[in-house]
């Protein structure tokens, strides 16, 4: 599966305020997030936590420590976050007692980061099992789903979708911040193999069902450090983006070469660098111009020709004694036949050139 998000790498190491760290262990952190008095945009602050063996990015632990959500990573282009959910639910059944003991997962997030609804999924594992999400501003179900198997031979397989046998995924609604993991009470189970169901919100597409997961507690012992999940993330206070520009006494987008455009996620702008430059444009200076001429196999610019980069854009011309299109990546500057003359080569050549202009 291709990632569905990258780190953000920009082509300065410049991506913090000046003097403030970038980087926690070997996760990058651009502004406007960031470590430290002063280093981010308030609500986006993040905790180097170097209490284990390697360090992990904490966020939301200056709002509340049952909120910690360790981050994998942050792209400021689409904002976008991918954290872990340590918040695994469980339902397992005690064959002794033949009763279920049953382990809640509730998961919530402050203010400026719902809960991605393009990007998670709420995924339940098991025989016999339903699942739901409930949200806190009325305890009424907003979202659930059913697998049913019965037998480990009646499952998806090894590598399969959840399409309900043996595990279901559901979609959730848009503006979530918080949820609770609510289970049918059903007093059946699968038989021995299947003594234990699961239930977390996920990064859709980032589970594939395994058998090994109906089995114990394979599936908990796993990922007990958690399993990614996607949050949305924008500029939401005390500002609007229109045509482009900010209004806002406190406006995000520093970088001269910078827009802003309205989120899809909820009240709130983000922030990018304009085409023919890169870096963050969160930050004075942040969007840098890009050399194309220097990675011709993304630009189209002739393999032949002469590329000439200049501020935000670039040019390619054929080199004398040639003509036509340099803006095509196949080598199609073509030498002008020697019959000609050299003043009559240099009039076709630039006749060429000024039609290739008109048609491109």
């Amino acid at each position: 599966m291709t990632p569905l998000l990258t780190t953000f790498a920009a082509a300065t190491s410049n991506i913090s305020l000046p003097g403030c760290p970038n980087k926690c262990g070997s996760i990058l952190i651009p502004y406007p997030f960031g470590m430290g008095n002063g280093c981010d945009r308030k609500g986006f602050e993040i905790t180097c936590d170097e209490s284990m063996t390697h360090p992990r990015a904490i966020l939301f632990r200056d709002v509340h420590p049952s909120m910690d959500a360790e981050l994998i990573n942050v792209n400021i282009t689409t904002g976008k976050a991918r954290v872990y959910n340590k918040n695994i639910s469980s339902k397992c059944f005690d064959v002794t007692n033949r009763n279920f003991n049953i382990s809640m997962g509730i998961m919530g997030l402050p203010w400026p980061f719902p809960f991605s609804y393009e990007q998670n999924k709420f995924l339940a594992i098991g025989c016999s099992t339903l699942a739901f999400i409930v949200s806190y501003r009325n305890d009424n179900c907003i979202s659930g789903c059913v697998s049913t198997c019965f037998s480990p031979n009646s499952t998806t397989g090894d590598g399969g979708s959840c399409n309900g046998m043996g595990c279901c995924q559901a979609a959730i609604p848009s503006d979530l911040y918080f949820y609770a993991v609510d289970w049918h009470d059903n007093p059946n189970y699968a038989g021995g193999f299947n003594l234990c169901s699961y239930a977390v919100l996920e990064e859709d597409d980032w589970y594939k069902f395994q058998d090994q997961d109906l089995q114990g507690l394979n599936f908990y012992k796993r990922n007990k450090n958690g399993v990614p999940v996607v949050l949305n993330w924008a500029i939401r206070d005390n500002g609007t983006c229109q045509d482009g520009l900010m209004k806002s006494h406190n406006t995000a987008c520093r970088s001269n070469h910078s827009f802003c455009y309205s989120t899809s996620n909820g009240m709130g702008y983000l922030c990018q660098c304009r085409q023919g430059y890169e870096g963050n444009p969160y930050l004075t200076g942040g969007c840098i111009d890009i050399d194309e001429c220097k990675s011709l196999d993304k630009y189209p610019c002739s393999s032949n020709a002469i590329c000439i980069n200049s501020d935000g854009n670039f040019t390619c011309s054929c080199p004398k004694g040639t003509y036509g299109n340099p803006y095509v990546n196949d080598g199609n500057c073509i030498k002008i036949p020697e019959k000609f003359s050299y003043h009559g080569r240099v009039v076709l050549a630039s006749l060429l050139q000024f039609l290739v202009l008109q048609l491109s």
